[in-house]
């Protein structure tokens, strides 16, 4: 049984983050800003072939795969993540998500700040297995180091899983002290 949403169950979702989500508008009034002007044409809701809930192209904006998203959450989740990278692409165009570094850098960075790694979202992933305060320590980490990898790993220039970890690793500290746009 397919539990995905429907093409416009997502565009429905699409325009009530847009409206309600303040992460998203602090993200889209950052862009701005930098000179980025970014509207609901901005997100391109598709089938995709991949097993991925979305992603940012630089042609053609935030790009999110109905096909692969259960629930509401998981498309505010899936805009946040993917507009940290087009935030990082807009403040700096010289940006090559093909480099290993840079890459490792964005995925770090979104990880951290979208809330893919809360608590709550490791647990439904499996990733908690007690709800013990001693379980929780270095959770973030793990799973921001976890999930970067394997987004990087998918980079047929950064090595595989192996090269990718090595590079998020490599990133890791530096990255993780980059919280723009929030403080």
């Amino acid at each position: 049984m397919d539990w995905n949403l429907t093409k416009e169950a997502v565009e429905g979702q699409v325009t009530n983050v847009l409206n309600t989500c303040r992460t998203v508008k602090k993200l889209m009034e950052a862009m701005r800003e930098a000179g980025c002007e970014v509207g609901r044409d901005y997100f391109k809701v598709v089938k995709c072939d991949t097993q991925t809930g979305g992603g940012f192209s630089i042609q053609h904006g935030v790009v999110l795969c109905y096909n692969q998203l259960q629930t509401n959450a998981d498309v505010q989740s899936t805009m946040v993540h993917e507009l940290l990278h087009a935030y990082d692409y807009c403040r700096n165009p010289n940006m090559d998500f093909a480099d290993c570094k840079q890459h490792a850098c964005s995925e770090i960075r979104a990880a951290n700040l979208s809330g893919d790694c809360d608590m709550a979202q490791e647990f439904l992933r499996g990733h908690v297995q007690t709800l013990s305060p001693f379980s929780w320590a270095g959770m973030k980490e793990r799973c921001v180091r976890r999930r970067a990898a394997l987004s990087v790993a998918m980079n047929p220039r950064c090595g595989g899983r192996e090269g990718a970890a090595k590079v998020v690793d490599g990133m890791y500290e530096k990255c993780m002290e980059d919280c723009a746009p929030f403080t």
